[in-house]
């Protein structure tokens, strides 16, 4: 494809259409955060998107990935809204549908070639049992909008994976995804200070807690601050350059940034991201493949740990003579903390949320034990009641995506989707030690993030909220295209045309 631009290097190319792309899809959700939904600055700033996707199909990867991380809800679930009407067609769907008619173009004209490897046949398998379960809901007249809705989370969105391992398929493509990575790592930190200094998290009224006290980052923007923390944490276990003294300056930042990452996973008050990053880190200490960076790998999770652990203490001590001095209540964190780690507190149905869950898993299963193989379908809604209050909801947001999936996609279903993260498991351990123990240490680092990612969400999946789905389900994918990528690795594959 010929460039539009005389633009006369491969770097000069790269640059400029990644940043046309990411500063048109920011400026169109400054605008709508601030002003609201212009469908005339929705078809220009898009337009542009378009274009710059299809001229580079990387640039609208970037543009997913930082679009979710700074924006969330107003890049991933923001409807066109016409005459009062919704349309949920979101800004994340028009660029995946772009990068997809950029790279049908480049199969079509044999610019790209596309192999299917084993682990694509377990999502395509796991496809046509969400597939069954859509028609199920349609023979059986549930809510065909849940439905779809349901299905367009659990499988559609799977394009994703696909896209991404067709664009990034060198160690180069991956090294410059990462540094848009990074920048959008770096730019989730503004809703951390943002919330330390107002009290209150942006955008945390969506996820209110059942227990006292405020998020002071929302649940999503510290999602991507975990993600970003293994990124970091990686450049520690496999340092990047032997030069002590360019290490060292490095090696600062991350550890600043890390430490503001932990404050932030504490202040966040998300339960079940706390615990699925113990469980991450536990992971690490078993099966990083050397003692030498076990050891390294623990005693910097260690430090890190207790330098957050005085950073929460001392805001918590700084904090409440702030707000007293403007005159503004401050809500005592460890009390708060206190509150939310306390097991007995949820155990004995005390806290809601908690019994919440217990009480729509029993419904469902009660739903479900009438259709065991098949499930009863996706859009399915139950009825209940909690401790006398009565409630109403899809079986998608039983707050367990396992029992979701059991539920509305029956027995089938669920082996269908336990066979293939089976087969991811068996992936990794036959892969542990190339990847891992490997002379490259990008390729080690890529590796870290990556799957500590995927098992962050395999983790959370047990007890997070569905709406979490639409946040967090493009990182599940990517995630599994950067493993898909190491373990397939040593396949030739040829460059796009412009590269």
């Amino acid at each position: 494809m010929k460039n539009l631009l005389p633009l006369d290097t491969e770097l000069k190319q790269h640059l400029f259409w990644s940043i046309l792309a990411v500063s048109s899809m920011a400026i169109f959700c400054l605008a709508t955060i601030n002003f609201r939904l212009s469908l005339l600055l929705y078809f220009f700033a898009f337009l542009l998107i378009f274009l710059a996707t299809i001229m580079r199909p990387e640039a609208g990867l970037y543009t997913v990935i930082i679009g979710t991380m700074w924006f969330e809800r107003f890049f991933t679930l923001l409807p066109i809204t016409v005459n009062g009407v919704d349309y949920k067609f979101y800004p994340l769907d028009f660029v995946i549908l772009f990068l997809f008619l950029s790279l049908l173009a480049r199969l079509l004209e044999g610019k790209i070639k596309w192999q299917f490897r084993r682990m694509d046949f377990f999502l395509i398998a796991f496809g046509i049992a969400c597939t069954y379960g859509f028609f199920i809901a349609v023979f059986r007249n549930l809510n065909l909008a849940l439905a779809f809705g349901t299905y367009k989370n659990y499988i559609i969105y799977a394009i994703l994976y696909f896209l991404a391992a067709a664009i990034l398929r060198t160690k180069d493509d991956w090294r410059k995804f990462m540094q848009a990575f990074t920048v959008g790592g770096i730019g989730v930190f503004f809703f951390l200070f943002y919330g330390l200094v107002t009290g209150r998290g942006m955008w945390s009224e969506f996820t209110p807690l059942s227990t006292a006290g405020e998020r002071l980052i929302a649940g999503t923007h510290i999602f991507y601050l975990v993600i970003f923390f293994f990124w970091l944490l990686s450049w520690y276990i496999w340092p990047f350059a032997k030069d002590y003294a360019k290490r060292k300056v490095l090696n600062v930042f991350i550890f600043v940034a890390m430490s503001l990452v932990g404050v932030a996973l504490v202040v966040s008050l998300v339960r079940h991201l706390w615990l699925a990053v113990a469980a991450v880190i536990i992971f690490w200490i078993l099966f990083l493949p050397t003692l030498r960076r076990r050891l390294r790998y623990l005693a910097t999770v260690g430090i890190v740990a207790a330098v957050s652990a005085i950073l929460v203490f001392a805001y918590v001590n700084v904090g409440k003579i702030f707000f007293q001095a403007k005159g503004e209540s401050f809500t005592n964190t460890s009390q708060v903390l206190t509150e939310r780690t306390d097991v007995a507190y949820a155990t004995s149905g005390q806290d809601a949320s908690f019994r919440w869950r217990l009480s729509t898993w029993k419904v469902g299963y009660a739903a479900w034990i009438t259709h065991p193989f098949f499930g009863v379908g996706l859009g399915y809604e139950i009825s209940g009641f909690d401790n006398n209050w009565p409630f109403h909801v899809a079986m998608r947001e039983i707050h367990n995506d396992y029992l979701a999936i059991l539920y509305q996609l029956g027995a089938v279903g669920l082996l269908l989707l336990v066979e293939w993260l089976a087969y991811i498991w068996y992936q990794f351990f036959k892969n542990r030690s190339s990847v891992f123990s490997s002379e490259d240490p990008d390729e080690s680092r890529l590796g870290f993030v990556w799957w500590s990612t995927a098992l962050t969400l395999m983790a959370g999946f047990t007890i997070s909220i569905y709406w979490d789905v639409n946040f967090f389900n493009i990182w599940w994918w990517i995630s599994l295209a950067a493993v898909r990528f190491l373990w397939y690795k040593k396949t030739v594959y040829e460059n796009f045309g412009n590269k």
